[in-house]
């Protein structure tokens, strides 16, 4: 306790019975913020221009006013002396001390005066620090491609649970970095990975009239084969290969996959098909994903690539219902002329859609055809869709294959008269058994 009642706290204090003086460390009040105003003989301790206490000279030393009410002490006085310690000692052994916390919190409990004469603690290199909270690097923003075909990026994206309906269990993905426009194929085994990227290579070189530059990949080891090596060499294509276990590194790729997985999801969340059918929704989403715009080009895929906007008036939702013009029905020019599908995907080759419709054996086929009425608000199952549209109701003793056998009528005409030369038509009851003849109707039978 100073003399006026101000407080100078002391931390880290040695205690030391045989010393004859209690001694105060000036380099620890210059650290801990204080400052030492002489003149003369005597001196003022000061913080924040607030004068916390007094001192003066005696024999040498500098000795503090203080009130010692209740400590015993031999002669009375603390005195100052100058003193320094091993700073980067102290400093690993508070950072131990502490857990190993980091340099931030250090320097506030340091402001705090809680550190003893530490003011500013900047600490060493700790390798145990290193070994318990290293973590990844940031990934930076990579730099994009100025060309289309400068650089592609590729990767495989499966097992599924369930087969699609023609038995692909994976799809791999090849998306162009200038344009982010990107081609889909569905596969059974990662092994076809090396013919997918020769079909892909074959159809984007002819289309664009360029070669492809660079190949993104992870190193899955369908893109790790000698045959897949051999052809990069063969084609003058750059591999890039991501660090083992770092998909960040091929992060287009990876974020398209997930992109058209969600995609995929929502569709068949709204149709009532199969999930046996997401290999035609994930085609679907992928003819749609690149002509809507993407936050990292300035327009759509598709017009970076083809130089042309894209025509969104045909898109359909997917699993809906539409008729298909068909001519081809059994009851000839009296016959229905559309039949009802199920909407399944863009056609590859031709501009038009593909449906399903389902035959009487349960059986579906696949139609294409641009000729489609559709309902876009309705999303029938498999067996709901009308197999075929009668419009006559045929009697049930008269079967379809004796519409054509002429009706043999026998006719009792005795007691009859007819006038010679008449040409009036005679009219005759004729009763049928098991036939009926609408009321009203006008039908005339002639013998």
């Amino acid at each position: 306790m100073m003399h006026g009642g101000q407080v100078l706290y002391l931390h880290d204090v040695l205690y030391a019975p045989g010393i004859r003086r209690n001694l105060v460390s000036v380099i620890v009040l210059l650290g801990l913020g204080y400052e030492l105003n002489f003149y003369g003989v005597c001196m003022d301790i000061v913080l924040n221009s607030v004068c916390v206490g007094t001192g003066y000279l005696l024999n040498g030393f500098i000795v503090l006013n203080t009130e010692l009410d209740g400590f015993n002490c031999s002669d009375g006085c603390f005195s100052l002396i100058a003193s320094a310690n091993n700073v980067n000692v102290d400093v690993n052994t508070w950072h131990a001390r502490l857990g190993h916390i980091g340099q931030d919190r250090m320097n506030r409990l340091a402001r705090e005066g809680l550190l003893g004469s530490f003011n500013k603690i900047e600490l060493p290199v700790c390798e145990n620090c290193l070994a318990g909270k290293t973590t990844r690097k940031p990934f930076g923003k990579g730099t994009r491609a100025e060309n289309p075909l400068q650089l592609i990026h590729s990767d495989i994206c499966g097992p599924m649970s369930v087969k699609a309906r023609h038995g692909a269990s994976y799809f791999i993905t090849f998306i162009d970095d200038f344009s982010r426009f990107g081609h889909v194929y569905l596969i059974s085994h990662k092994s076809e990975a090396l013919d997918c990227f020769k079909l892909y290579l074959n159809l984007v070189e002819n289309q664009l009239d360029k070669r492809v530059k660079a190949l993104r990949t992870d190193r899955g080891r369908e893109y790790l084969s000698d045959q897949f090596k051999e052809l990069c060499d063969e084609k003058g294509i750059h591999r890039q290969l991501t660090i083992p276990r770092t998909p960040q590194q091929n992060g287009v790729a990876e974020r398209r996959n997930r992109t058209l997985l969600e995609m995929v999801r929502s569709m068949m969340a709204q149709a009532s098909l199969p999930v046996q059918y997401w290999g035609d929704a994930l085609l679907t989403a992928t003819y749609v994903l690149n002509r809507v715009p993407s936050k990292s080009v300035s327009s759509t895929p598709y017009e970076l690539w083809t130089g042309r906007k894209p025509n969104l008036t045909f898109l359909r939702p997917w699993g809906c219902a539409g008729y298909v013009h068909d001519p081809s029905n059994k009851y000839g020019k009296l016959g229905a002329r559309g039949k009802k599908c199920i909407f399944i995907r863009y056609s590859e080759h031709s501009k038009g859609y593909v449906l399903i419709g389902e035959n009487s054996d349960g059986s579906v086929t696949e139609i294409e055809s641009r000729d489609v009425n559709f309902l876009e608000n309705e999303f029938p199952k498999r067996g709901e869709v009308d197999k075929d549209i009668r419009f006559y109701k045929l009697d049930n003793l008269i079967e379809d294959s004796n519409l054509n056998t002429p009706l043999d009528v026998n006719v009792d005409l005795s007691g009859t008269s007819v006038p010679s030369g008449s040409e009036a038509p005679l009219e005759v009851n004729i009763d049928l058994p098991g036939t009926s003849v609408p009321s009203g109707s006008n039908d005339v039978v002639e013998t």
